[in-house]
C-alpha cells in the first residue's frame, strides 16, 4: 500500500525545487540567536530582516554611495515607522521600486542618495535565499512559518503548505494559517511581495490585502526562441492599483514585462502620472479576443464597480 505524501515531503519538495533555480537554502535553526557560543544571524527571534545579508547586499549593489548614506538606507529598511501592517508594507514596497532617499546637503543645496535594495537589473547582483521553520516572536506569539523566501536578506515571500492527503488540510487551512500569521506576527507582512499558500496539489499567490477569493495561480512562464517570457498562447487582462487610489485595466500577452514597464512609467500615462503600486486581479485567456471583451467589460459601468467592491472587500479583509 502506498504511503500518502505527508506535508514534511511537500516542504521538502518544495526546497528542492527552489535549489533547482537557484535559491541556496538554510534550516531555520541554524540561524537560532546566540546564546554566547559564537556570531549568529539574528539578534533575537524578533528580528525579522537578516540585517548582515541586506547590508552586503547594498554595499555590492550601490558601491559609489558613501557608506554612512547606505547604512541609513538599510536602518530606514529596518526599521519602518507606521504601526499599521498595509501602510508599512506600502512604504517598504516604495523602497523597493523608487530606492530608499537618503537626504544630505552638498554646495548649500538639498540632494539625496538613492540607495538600492535589490538590483532589478542584474539578478546575479542579488542573494536568494529560502529558510524553512523561521521562529519569530512577536507580542507573545511565537510562529514559524513553513517556508519564507528571502532576497538580499528581506523576507519578501512566505510560503504555507498543507498535506492534500489530510482531508482536513486543505488550501484553505493553508490561507487560514496565513491569515494567522499576519494577526500574530504583523511585522514579517511589512515586507511581504506576496504568499503563496499550496496543499501539494494547487498553488496559489496573493498579496496581504487578498482574500482567499484572490489568490491566483502564478502563470508559469517559459523562454520563447527570442529570449522573451511568455506564456504561448495566454492573454492577461490585469487590473492594477496606483497610488492616488485609482487602478488602470489592460491586456497583454505578457504581464511580467507589462507590469514592469507600468512601473518604470513607460506602460501607460495613467500608471505614469499616478504611479502603479501592485496589481490587484487578472483573469487569463486563450485568444486576444476573448481578453479584448473582458478589459472592455471591466472598463464598462457595471465592470468598474465590481473592480471597485472588489478593492474595497479586500481592504477590508
Amino acid at each position: 500500500m502506498t504511503k500518502p505524501i505527508t506535508e514534511n515531503q511537500i516542504e521538502e519538495y518544495a526546497i528542492h525545487e527552489l535549489g533547482q533555480i537557484g535559491w541556496a537554502y538554510l534550516h531555520g535553526p541554524s540561524l537560532i540567536p546566540s546564546q554566547g557560543e559564537g556570531p549568529s544571524e539574528r539578534q533575537s527571534f524578533e528580528q525579522i530582516i537578516l540585517t548582515d545579508r541586506l547590508r552586503n547586499a547594498v554595499a555590492r549593489i550601490n558601491p559609489r554611495i558613501p557608506a554612512d548614506a547606505r547604512e541609513q538606507a538599510v536602518q530606514k529598511a529596518v526599521r519602518l515607522y507606521s504601526p499599521d501592517m498595509k501602510a508599512a508594507n506600502e512604504e517598504f514596497h516604495s523602497f523597493l521600486i523608487e530606492k530608499v532617499k537618503v537626504p544630505y546637503t552638498e554646495d548649500g543645496f538639498e540632494r539625496s542618495h538613492e540607495v538600492a535594495l535589490i538590483d532589478f537589473e542584474n539578478i546575479e547582483n542579488n542573494e536568494f535565499l529560502a529558510v524553512n521553520q523561521f521562529t519569530i516572536t512577536e507580542n507573545n506569539h511565537n510562529k514559524r512559518p513553513d517556508i519564507i523566501l528571502f532576497v538580499n536578506g528581506i523576507p519578501l515571500v512566505v510560503i504555507e503548505l498543507k498535506n492534500a492527503a489530510d482531508e482536513t488540510a486543505k488550501i484553505q487551512s493553508a490561507f487560514n494559517q496565513i491569515e494567522t500569521y499576519k494577526a500574530t506576527i504583523p511585522s514579517l507582512f511589512n515586507y511581504n511581495a506576496f504568499s503563496v499558500i499550496s496543499d501539494g496539489f494547487d498553488a496559489k499567490a496573493g498579496t496581504i490585502s487578498a482574500g482567499l477569493s484572490r489568490f491566483m495561480a502564478w502563470p508559469v512562464c517559459v523562454r520563447t526562441r527570442t529570449g522573451r517570457k511568455s506564456l504561448d498562447g495566454k492573454y492577461f487582462v490585469y487590473v492594477i492599483e496606483c497610488e492616488n487610489g485609482s487602478y488602470y485595466i489592460g491586456q497583454t500577452e505578457d504581464i511580467e514585462v507589462r507590469y514592469k514597464q507600468h512601473c518604470d512609467g513607460n506602460g501607460a500615462k495613467w500608471t505614469k502620472a499616478n504611479k502603479s503600486v501592485r496589481i490587484i486581479h487578472y483573469e487569463e485567456f486563450t485568444s486576444r479576443e476573448e481578453a479584448i471583451k473582458r478589459e472592455h467589460d471591466l472598463k464598462t459601468g457595471f465592470g468598474r464597480k465590481w473592480i471597485k467592491r472588489e478593492i474595497a472587500a479586500d481592504r477590508n479583509r
